[in-house]
């Protein structure tokens, strides 16, 4: 949904800065982060974020539950939490914000939470669920062209979203390249979104 696009623009303007990119579930990129590793990095929004770290609110988008077409689950419209909780789940592992928002939010219900398959990699939680190893929660835009077929179904789940940020390492925020990939980060963010196919997406903060 963003990153393709991102990196054309930043390559076509600015050909003489050399790019590393990592692509990785939410938490993994924020021990990359942490580390020294990355520059800038859009992972869900921290209310304390680190020191050293500047944070910049991007956007808010759905949650949508993902299953094989013999889930049971109605896909006409927004599906109550409680459905996470009558079956196993494929999510990634502890401290993701994802899995702990949904662990949180049946824990508070009272309801069951099961894990049928414990993974990081976005591209295997899709695939055990088109399996039917159990139900997977993604983002919305993980489910942009990405040609579910026939043997996937998928429905919003009400009242849960992501809210996403930019992360910039300050220390590295004098350079040129990060201040314009910062820059066009934001801009293609707000390109994306004014084109309308995004599920349920919405700007907050500095991309409005």
């Amino acid at each position: 949904m963003f990153t393709s696009s991102y990196l054309a623009t930043l390559l076509r303007d600015c050909p003489n800065v050399s790019l590393k990119v990592f692509e990785n579930v939410s938490h993994i990129l924020r021990d990359q982060l942490l580390a020294g590793a990355l520059d800038l990095a859009a992972v869900p929004f921290e209310h304390t974020p680190p020191n050293g770290y500047r944070q910049t609110l991007l956007l808010r988008e759905p949650l949508v539950v993902v299953g094989n077409t013999n889930a049971d689950f109605d896909t006409s419209g927004e599906q109550p939490v409680q459905i996470l909780g009558q079956h196993k789940l494929v999510l990634p592992g502890r401290p993701n914000a994802l899995r702990m928002q949904i662990e949180n939010s049946l824990q508070r219900r009272g309801l069951k939470f099961s894990i049928g398959v414990e993974t990081d990699t976005l591209r295997l939680c899709m695939e055990l669920a088109r399996l039917g190893a159990g139900l997977t929660v993604v983002p919305a835009c993980a489910i942009y062209q990405h040609h579910l077929g026939d043997d996937l179904k998928w429905a919003p789940v009400k009242g849960l979203y992501l809210t996403w940020a930019l992360f910039e390492n300050e220390a590295r925020s004098h350079s040129p390249a990060v201040q314009e990939g910062r820059r066009l980060f934001i801009e293609t963010i707000k390109t994306q979104l004014a084109q309308g196919h995004w599920f349920g997406a919405e700007a907050v903060g500095t991309a409005r």
